[in-house]
């Protein structure tokens, strides 16, 4: 476990929500499927050639967090999969908002999707946020 999985580990104890940690078979299946379904320029998705792409501003805007965490809302009930490149773990949660908080602190590419991963959201390195359907 990476330092970065036990320091959201922690950050989610401090709080009443629930984190699953999925199976290594979980985490494989999701970046494989990351890897196939989007493009990719160098280590960032192409976010200009995916329908409907959105880009939200940067982690330094509460705004820009809270108005990704509503579009996640509304594409994907409250479940989603993160899963990180600085990150030996794949997670499950209900709650969208806290875990865009927590993992927007991590110095990490975050891409967060549903388990049919139909969209993908990302917490880029840099701090933007974006986010793009499939269909």
């Amino acid at each position: 476990m990476s330092y970065f999985d036990k320091e959201i580990i922690e950050d989610f104890k401090k709080t009443s929500e629930n984190l699953t940690i999925l199976p290594e078979s979980e985490h494989d299946f999701i970046v494989n499927a990351i890897n196939e379904k989007f493009p990719f320029a160098g280590n960032r998705i192409a976010w200009n050639s995916l329908k409907d792409s959105t880009y939200f501003g940067t982690t330094a805007s509460q705004g820009a967090l809270e108005s990704l965490a509503k579009k996640i809302i509304r594409v994907s009930g409250d479940c989603i999969l993160l899963v990180g490149d600085s990150t030996e773990n794949a997670y499950s949660t209900n709650n969208v908002a806290l875990a865009l908080q927590i993992f927007s602190t991590i110095p990490q590419h975050t891409y967060i999707v549903s388990e049919s991963i139909s969209w993908i959201a990302c917490i880029s390195f840099e701090g933007d946020l974006d986010f793009a359907s499939l269909y």
